[in-house]
């Protein structure tokens, strides 16, 4: 049986395990906590949603920072192993998702990851082409097809992207 997690659970398991990671656009935490923190000691959570994180914090995960904000004016100073960005709606909000992605390199570690996942390979193609424009150190890193589990019914992580920071 293949659960909704089984590609990005695929996928991180080609991934050193981060010590800490930043979930952006986390919403309730709810695939995070059943991906098992993608094996981070700690996890940063950020969505704009403050009734989402409401909803996270009621699960009282004491290995989960949550933090409301805009991904456009990410109040962050820390920087993280893995950095997550899981079916981001770039066509409604892509001035965001552009400033988002801008900050990507200042928010990983030197070597750090950086995970990105999409329904649309539309949403794929205008990520490949922004990183390249406001990111050119992040180094695409080709992961092996045929060690990732299929893509389920609901399309989860269909389309993705792995980064590593230089």
């Amino acid at each position: 049986m293949i659960t909704q997690h089984a590609r990005l659970n695929s996928i991180l398991a080609l991934l050193p395990t981060p010590r800490i990671a930043l979930d952006l656009g986390c919403g309730a935490c709810t695939d995070l906590i059943s991906a098992n923190f993608y094996g981070a000691e700690w996890v940063v959570g950020v969505d704009h949603d403050l009734l989402a994180l409401r909803w996270a914090k009621r699960l009282n995960t004491p290995r989960l920072w949550l933090v409301h904000a805009d991904i456009a004016h990410l109040p962050l100073t820390e920087t993280f192993d893995l950095v997550l960005v899981r079916h981001p709606d770039v066509v409604r909000s892509r001035p965001a998702w552009l400033a988002a992605l801008n900050a990507l390199p200042r928010l990983s570690v030197r070597r750090g990851h950086i995970l990105l996942t999409t329904y649309e390979q539309h949403e794929i193609d205008w990520i490949k082409v922004t990183v390249q424009a406001v990111a050119p150190n992040l180094t695409p890193i080709p992961l092996p097809d045929e060690r990732l589990a299929p893509v389920g019914l609901a399309g989860r992580d269909r389309f993705y992207r792995v980064y590593r920071c230089a």
